[in-house]
């Protein structure tokens, strides 16, 4: 959040009159926040101020749950599930219902194709 109280003040009443128009609203805010730092007298706690919004608003948010247990985070591919040994393979979701669930391999399988692999390269 904007630490300055007159500036969060002078940016809550032109958001007041700009409606709900978020573009609208961003435009003011950068507009002001570059005009604040374009000062003589620059303004250091708006230092960083549109990234911290930015990253505020679209950074995932996580649960107390993900924070206590490491099963509970998001899969990302190729990561193995712990409690199947499946791999976390990307899918197409136009095609979602064709998904065979059964032909995602598992840890056991990848290490099987490696030793084949392997054995084959020799």
């Amino acid at each position: 959040s904007i630490q300055d109280e007159d500036i969060r003040s002078e940016l809550e009443s032109a958001f007041k009159r700009s409606g709900t128009d978020s573009v609208a609203r961003w435009e003011l805010l950068e507009t002001l926040v570059t005009r604040e730092q374009a000062k003589v007298k620059r303004n250091y706690k708006l230092d960083g101020i549109l990234e911290k919004i930015v990253f505020g608003h679209i950074y995932p948010r996580l649960d107390i749950e993900v924070s206590r247990h490491m099963n509970h985070l998001l899969k990302a591919p190729f990561c193995i599930h712990p409690k199947t040994g499946r791999v976390c393979v990307p899918m197409d979701p136009e095609t979602c219902e064709k998904f065979d669930f059964e032909q995602v391999p598992t840890v056991l399988d990848l290490i099987a194709g490696t030793k084949t692999l392997n054995e084959s390269t020799e």
